[in-house]
């Protein structure tokens, strides 16, 4: 829902603010005192492209700012979604800058294209009288809203999932053909790899214990040198450590025994000798073990070129290599499971497509019979609204294509998504001339009131929150315009309605009332939009009744017009 607008600098608006409310809100006003200017400013912020007429003067950027409730809207959040937008926030904030040079696009803070605005305009508003706006113009739309219609979204559900199925395992089928060509030649790659691998018999720490048994062996005559030294130091030369220290001890002994006080001495040197002794047999052990031995370093050598060879192949550590090695497996066991497969899959497409055609030809049936329901529906709307010469049609075809993959009855056809389907709505705006899509309909008042008609009818099918129409009364008084107010008004009870009226029997409908004014200052001219209390209502209906000249009868009828209301 539209919750307010601003506009700068947009033609001859300086700036206005207006908020607007649920249910129907009219906008009433002196004829060229720029109410269609509000709609422009509101096709820019829908992704209209911009003209520069639409930049003041005096160069000043024009500004357009709509802020929308989207609470209830919660499709339009997929759409932000897949447009990259993330909106944690039950409102939303479109805005549009524009220059002589450059025009900018907002949503919320982000920095927007021009077609994210027109693709979010879609879900937010439909914009009558401008075909560029207009989510009923576009065919997706108009099936879209005939399955809803006819209550076909578990059928039109049903055959989308079985599509998107087909799809995949005709997918998966090409890249099966495809790969067939290169599969042996894969298969033999896969199948040296892991000899390779396997025939190696890696260990996950085995470089690491290799790296330090060959930096043993590397420096195994240094370390049996300094062993062997260090023993002889402390236990076998003629001055050993070990002999001298047992002297020390000695002599201590004595000491000790001259003076108490130094008594502790000779038992912690006689703890030092059995430390020292201990460190001795354990030099002399380390360099018994020791083995310079050529040819196991070699060994290790070679093995760790091996283990090397394979990271620059396989991966970075060996760790990586074993796992590769599986994930090697688990390719080569599909690959050799390819003809099982191929068949499953191809044997699995002949089912769903048989069952595609079976959903799809049901799903047609009943679109033409929905379509034929909704065909009269919107006629007789068409009645009401005073248009009983004019020709609707839904047209419904099937969509040929000699390559499809569907055959219906003797043709060939093309089934997507949505079904075998082409769906077009169809108008004649006079007896004897042609049926023509909407899109090409030439005058906004007839496309005004055939969007009223379909809107009226497809009321709580149709999700596109606000509806705003501009030329809805063109052509129309008296009774008709009465009863475009009443379908106004029943519309507004399941969306948000903006309408521009001339007429006091459509402006009386509405919930709010907003009254667009434009005043001269001289050389400025600058357009104010008030929204209206229940005295002033009074006073612009009579306006619009009775012209300039109001009376106490026009005011009378206007107060009984909108207290009267159904």
């Amino acid at each position: 829902m539209l919750v307010q607008l601003h506009i700068e600098n947009y033609a001859i608006i300086d700036r206005i603010i207006v908020d607007f409310g649920p249910g129907l809100n009219v906008l009433t006003g002196e004829t060229g005192a720029g109410k269609s200017m509000i709609v422009g400013a509101l096709g820019l912020i829908l992704g209209q492209r911009a003209h520069t007429e639409v930049v003041r003067a005096d160069d000043k950027p024009t500004l357009v700012e709509a802020l929308f409730d989207i609470s209830a809207s919660p499709q339009l959040l997929d759409v932000l979604t897949g447009l990259g937008l993330e909106i944690n926030e039950p409102s939303l904030l479109l805005k549009r800058l524009v220059t002589r040079n450059s025009s900018r696009c907002y949503v919320n803070a982000n920095l927007a294209t021009l077609t994210m605005l027109q693709e979010i305009g879609q879900h937010l508003v439909d914009l009558l009288g401008q075909h560029q706006h207009q989510t009923l113009l576009r065919r997706e739309q108009q099936l879209a809203l005939l399955d809803a219609y006819g209550k076909l979204a578990d059928d039109s559900a049903a055959l989308r999932l079985t599509y998107q199925r087909y799809q995949e395992l005709t997918k998966d089928l090409q890249t099966l053909q495809h790969a067939d060509q290169h599969r042996a030649q894969r298969l033999d790659l896969l199948r040296f790899q892991a000899e390779e691998i396997d025939k190696a018999q890696l260990h996950s720490d085995e470089e690491e214990r290799l790296a330090t048994e060959h930096h043993l062996l590397l420096n195994a005559e240094k370390l049996y040198e300094l062993s062997q030294d260090s023993y002889a130091l402390l236990y076998r030369n003629e001055q050993a450590i070990l002999d001298r220290l047992a002297e020390v001890r000695d002599n201590v002994e004595q000491l000790a025994a001259l003076d108490s006080r130094q008594n502790t001495l000779p038992a912690e040197i006689q703890e030092s000798y059995y430390v020292l002794e201990e460190i001795a047999q354990r030099l002399r052990d380390y360099s018994a073990r020791l083995d310079v031995d050529p040819a196991r370093l070699q060994a290790i050598e070679d093995r760790l070129v091996e283990i090397g060879r394979l990271k620059r192949k396989y991966g970075a550590t060996i760790a990586d290599i074993l796992r590769y090695r599986q994930k090697i497996r688990h390719e080569f066991l599909a690959l050799t499971r390819h003809e099982e497969r191929l068949e499953d899959i191809t044997a699995e497409i002949g089912k769903l497509r048989q069952s595609l055609k079976s959903l799809a030809v049901t799903l047609s049936d009943k679109r033409r019979q929905a379509a034929e329901r909704l065909q009269g529906a919107i006629q007789q709307e068409l009645h009401d609204l005073n248009m009983p010469h004019t020709g609707f049609q839904i047209a419904c075809s099937l969509r040929r294509f000699p390559e499809g993959d569907i055959v219906v009855g003797t043709e060939r056809v093309a089934l997507t998504a949505e079904g075998i389907d082409e769906v077009e709505y169809l108008f004649s705006p006079n007896p004897g001339q042609p049926l023509k899509p909407l899109s090409r309909i030439a005058s906004g008042g007839e496309l005004s009131r055939v969007m009223l008609a379909l809107k009226s009818v497809l009321v709580r099918e149709d999700h596109t929150p606000t509806l705003i129409l501009d030329e809805v009364d063109a052509g129309i008084g008296g009774r008709t315009s009465k009863i475009v107010g009443e379908k106004l008004r029943h519309i507004a009870r399941a969306h948000q309605v903006l309408c521009i009226t001339h007429l006091p029997q459509i402006a009386s409908h509405g919930d709010q009332h907003y009254r667009v004014e434009k005043s001269i200052a001289g050389e400025s001219t600058t357009i104010h939009v008030h929204m209206l209390s229940f005295a002033e209502r009074i006073e612009e209906i009579a306006r619009m009744s009775g012209g300039k000249h109001i009376t106490a009868t026009t005011r009378k009828h206007a107060e009984e017009m909108l207290i009267k209301r159904p």
